[in-house]
């Protein structure tokens, strides 16, 4: 029964990712990705955002033109991108103290941006903090879905400009 729980929650997930991309955009959703891969002792995250809400945010925080995905794109457009994720993502594990993404990639589609990050983190996992405020300060509708897995632990959680925060206890 628990993991037909756990496949519906993620074809849900999936369901409403694909629906909110086929239409004109008339919402404001991220899908953040974190997942435990054990053997590189480390969280990779990948946050699914679309490209004109990013570029938008990032012009009004900082005053720059990233265009993404065209041939005048930006050369030191990474400085911004990491400077953003780091004010608007924050990632706690066992109550330590909060873990600094490496940046690993970026992929575009007609949409969005994909970014890809990497949290190292050696010791077990009991426990995760995770705020995510992601394009919150644009839209006061928005909406960031994040997945959650670490080993024999997968749930989804959506976030809201009023729930920005996660604690997740992963000991029973």
């Amino acid at each position: 029964m628990h993991n037909f729980c756990r496949e519906m929650i993620r074809k849900g997930l999936i369901f409403l990712s694909v629906l909110l991309v086929s239409f004109a955009h008339p919402v404001h959703v991220s899908v953040t990705n974190i997942e435990y891969e054990q053997d590189r002792k480390s969280f990779i995250i990948s946050f699914k955002i679309y490209t004109d809400d990013f570029e938008r945010i990032i012009f009004n925080k900082y005053g720059i033109h990233l265009r993404l995905g065209n041939e005048d794109e930006l050369k030191d457009q990474q400085i911004y991108i990491d400077r953003y994720i780091s004010e608007s993502f924050q990632f706690v594990v066992n109550r330590n103290k909060r873990l600094n993404p490496e940046f690993e990639g970026k992929r575009m589609n007609e949409e969005a941006v994909w970014l890809y990050y990497r949290f190292g983190y050696k010791q077990k996992v009991r426990s995760a903090s995770i705020t995510n405020s992601i394009l919150m300060d644009l839209f006061n509708d928005q909406t960031n879905l994040v997945i959650f897995k670490s080993i024999d632990f997968e749930k989804g959680y959506r976030l809201t400009n009023s729930e920005r925060n996660i604690i997740i206890n992963l000991t029973k």
